[in-house]
């Protein structure tokens, strides 16, 4: 079955196996004849795409950069990869909310022939199962604010601002602001962007000050605008001690 669902994957879809089995005293051997027949090539690719601002960037200059086109092998892992490079280039363009479930295939075989018709469809956004679909948005990073070393209990957290930026902390600061404000990928005022986000994490986790790191998008109610929480805790200062 596994053997069958790789061919399938990879365009072999009309593949047969026939299995042998012999037995040699306690030994089983088990031989698997693979008969994979003509493999499905892509004929043509189309793309049905509703919302008009995401039709703009998939359809406009973006085609040169698709891994589907004409006359290459139906592979359904083409296909996921193709579906991972759209969200990834949407994500880093501001639309925050989309997913990659929010992207289809459909392909079509034709009649007697050995040749696929794959449709990329992407509908409007659904905010749940009762919403009514509209048309995907863009979200920008509103205000940023740092919480140093802060647990839920604390009520009455210290406040310092520096260059327009919030840090809350109890007691003491443990980190320069600068260090924490330039490590930050986002920007306020600029379209969310996702590598941007990765990119933040990965720098505090490199920084050996800190022993935990969280970034909380939180949405601004009716509007397309993201408040940053940024999270930090200090690492607690390691000892060496000797015995003589």
């Amino acid at each position: 079955r596994d053997i069958m669902q790789t061919l399938g994957n990879a365009g072999y879809m009309k593949s047969s196996i026939e299995q042998t089995k012999s037995i040699n005293g306690k030994k089983l051997s088990i031989t698997f004849n693979v008969d994979p027949k003509t493999r499905y090539y892509i004929r043509n690719v189309k793309r049905e795409i509703i919302d008009e601002g995401l039709r703009d960037i998939i359809c406009g200059d973006d085609t040169i950069n698709s891994l589907l086109h004409s006359d290459m092998p139906f592979d359904i892992n083409t296909l996921s990869e193709e579906r991972a490079r759209i969200l990834h280039k949407l994500r880093n363009e501001g639309y925050y909310k989309f997913n990659k479930e929010d992207i289809r295939f459909v392909a079509d075989t034709l009649l007697n022939q050995w040749t696929v018709d794959v449709t990329l469809r992407i509908g409007l956004h659904l905010e749940n199962g009762r919403s009514i679909p509209e048309a995907h948005q863009k979200y920008k990073i509103g205000d940023i604010t740092y919480l140093s070393d802060i647990s839920t209990s604390a009520t009455h957290p210290d406040t310092l601002r520096k260059n327009g930026l919030p840090y809350l902390y109890n007691n003491k600061l443990r980190f320069r602001p600068n260090l924490l404000s330039s490590n930050t990928k986002l920007k306020k005022g600029e379209y969310f962007n996702d590598s941007h986000l990765r990119k933040t994490y990965s720098n505090f986790t490199r920084l050996s000050a800190v022993s935990f790191s969280n970034v909380y998008l939180e949405e601004r109610e009716n509007t397309n605008t993201l408040d940053a929480f940024v999270i930090v805790n200090h690492a607690k200062p390691h000892s060496l001690g000797f015995d003589i």
